[in-house]
């Protein structure tokens, strides 16, 4: 306590001399505050990472403090990580005395050509956002925006929108006002149609079948049956994908050198796995180089998933075997799904639902 008290009456300084002793006493009146032992673990590793990282001497300054950051955004430390280092940090300089070397919060700090992802901050405009105010950044697109600036500190804000589209442009791999990933998605049922099926819908008394494809809709026919109808959808479903693939052989090519976006490489964005149902798109973790098949201990195992159910199709010791069980599988639900599940219950039991 003593030291808390000594910490408190010293008055703000220009320069820190950082010690061992100093970061314990300041951790001994955190863990007096009633913090999480988490929240306590966590503090101290940052204080200590910090305090390694200082040049020899351990003297803060205010340009030292910014050097560390630069340093820890160029080595690949997202927005947020640096944002909990500095909360850290700023609470054992406001402990010793020392508040003004604090990192200042946006609104009160220049970011005049400071880059946050795409963006690169220009000048204050002078207006406000709920008391902070706004800057104008230029984004790397080329537009400006007003960004307020505890937004760019914080890596909240990081384009003036375009990377979100690039980002989404990416994921479903957009080409030929077409959206690859959900071409390829091989999924046969939907919820949210009436006909429980992906492209049917019911019209007059009949079942009518549909598809969308580069921005077209084409109308695939009308029929009395629902499994008419369902069936149709397949096949063309089927010549779809096909053609699909050529799209994303292509795809590949022109955005093979394409540099990751800033977000990504800020581990702010996280692109989810391809969902495995039907002849679905190859998940990013898939070693098989074939949707449903992977490998258990020495055996490649093979499962499909219909109608929100997994069935095991087997395990075999080659993979070229798991392969055509997958591939026969997808065939025999393209054609006659009843068909597939009479013979799979009479040889197979459902493997888990999903």
């Amino acid at each position: 306590m003593a030291a808390e008290n000594e910490s408190k009456i010293m008055p703000d300084c220009d320069s820190h001399c950082m010690s061992e002793e100093s970061m314990a006493a300041f951790m001994a009146r955190e863990e007096e505050l009633g913090l999480s032992d988490k929240l306590l673990r966590q503090r101290r590793a940052q204080l200590a990472a910090f305090y390694s990282w200082l040049p020899e001497g351990k003297m803060l300054s205010r340009a030292l403090l910014l050097a560390w950051r630069r340093d820890m955004l160029a080595r690949g430390y997202s927005e947020n990580t640096v944002s909990s280092y500095i909360k850290t940090i700023n609470r054992y300089l406001d402990y010793s005395g020392c508040s003004a070397l604090c990192f200042k919060r946006g609104h009160s700090h220049d970011l005049s050509n400071m880059s946050f992802g795409y963006l690169t901050a220009l000048e204050p405009t002078g207006e406000r956002s709920r008391k902070d105010v706004l800057w104008l950044c230029r984004c790397k697109c080329g537009n400006e925006c007003k960004v307020p600036a505890t937004s760019l500190v914080s890596g909240n804000t990081l384009s003036c929108g375009c990377l979100k589209a690039e980002h989404i442009k990416a994921v479903n791999k957009f080409i030929d006002h077409t959206s690859l990933r959900m071409v390829m998605d091989g999924r046969v049922e939907s919820d949210r149609s009436l006909s429980g099926y992906t492209g049917v819908v019911p019209k007059r008394g009949q079942w009518v079948a549909q598809i969308k494809y580069k921005g077209k809709n084409y109308h695939l026919g009308s029929y009395s049956k629902l499994e008419d109808a369902v069936k149709a959808r397949l096949a063309a479903k089927q010549l779809v994908q096909e053609d699909a693939q050529k799209l994303m052989e292509l795809y590949e090519q022109l955005h093979e050198h394409d540099a990751k976006p800033a977000r990504e490489s800020l581990n702010m964005v996280r692109e989810a796995p391809e969902p495995d149902n039907g002849a679905g798109a190859l998940r990013s973790n898939n070693k098989s180089g074939c949707t449903g098949v992977y490998k258990r201990r020495d055996k490649w195992l093979a499962k499909i998933t219909y109608r929100k159910k997994t069935y095991l199709l087997g395990s075999f010791d080659a993979l070229d075997a798991a392969v055509a069980a997958r591939k026969a599988a997808e065939q025999q639900l393209r054609e006659d799904p009843q068909r597939f599940l009479d013979n799979y219950s009479e040889n197979f039991a459902v493997y888990g639902n999903k």
